[in-house]
């Protein structure tokens, strides 16, 4: 018995490290596509990669490289770097999948769930064939309505790479200020009643109930505590009418972050 089991756990073994994985397994390519390759850097001082950066959006290219990028065996003990490359999958300009990532020095690939072995001259050949010089900017707007028409208004440009898409979960947030519970230090009860409150106004996954515990309010103060409702503003226009604790509405500013050819 023990033999057999030995032999098994072998093959099981062997089972999972030879796992292929297709890097753009599922995708289509056509003329709405490009795959953009980006380095990336927490570190202003560091190596900004510009070496590798690509840009392709020729639907037989990215067939290719479909192709190529199959990659087997994966690695373990991975070390989190500062400096990464990122591979972009956009449609229409906006980000249809964000790929994957590189870890140059150490050569990895992450891949679906798993992480590979990756030779970063595969990058260099491809900045030589596809090259790509780009720009960032930053955008912020106080509405979607706002933010709308300038996504609009941009994604004719030529130029324009890409622009990352906001999460747009809330429309903005409130605070309420409410007694404690028995418990001063536990607001739990207070919440209790909020979310009761909400649920007969809206289904609960359209909003959430926090107790802002960094909070200087909350530090400070014993008898009383601020909780922040994140939520739409139909929601708030709609549950001002049951409190009058409630603070002013704080709509939820929308950043995105463009990408320019140059």
């Amino acid at each position: 018995m023990k033999t057999r089991f030995i032999v098994l756990g072998l093959v099981l073994q062997i089972s999972v490290f030879g796992q292929k994985s297709e890097f753009f397994k599922g995708i289509d390519f056509d003329s709405s596509f490009t795959i953009i390759g980006i380095g990336q850097s927490l570190d202003k001082n560091a190596d900004t990669l510009l070496r590798f950066n690509f840009v392709i959006d020729n639907p037989e290219d990215m067939q290719r490289l479909k192709r190529e990028w199959v990659f087997k065996g994966p690695v373990r003990n991975i070390a989190i770097e500062t400096v990464s490359f990122d591979i972009f999958i956009v449609k229409d300009k906006r980000v249809f999948n964000r790929g994957g990532i590189i870890f140059p020095r150490q050569g990895i690939i992450k891949s679906g769930d798993n992480w590979y072995r990756f030779d970063t001259a595969v990058l260099i050949k491809l900045n030589r064939d596809h090259p790509l010089k780009f720009r960032t900017q930053w955008y912020n707007f106080n509405s979607y309505t706002k933010y709308a028409a300038f996504g609009n208004s941009i994604l004719n440009d030529s130029s324009l790479l890409f622009f990352t898409e906001p999460s747009l979960r809330y429309e903005g947030k409130f605070f309420i200020i409410v007694n404690r519970s028995n418990d001063p230090d536990s607001p739990i009860w207070a919440m209790g009643d909020i979310n009761r409150e909400l649920k007969e106004l809206a289904p609960e996954h359209t909003y959430t109930v926090s107790n802002a515990l960094t909070d200087s309010f909350n530090i400070v103060n014993k008898r009383k505590t601020k909780i922040e409702v994140n939520c739409s503003k139909s929601l708030y226009d709609k549950y001002k009418s049951k409190r009058s604790d409630l603070g002013e509405w704080q709509p939820s500013l929308i950043d995105i972050k463009t990408f320019w050819r140059e």
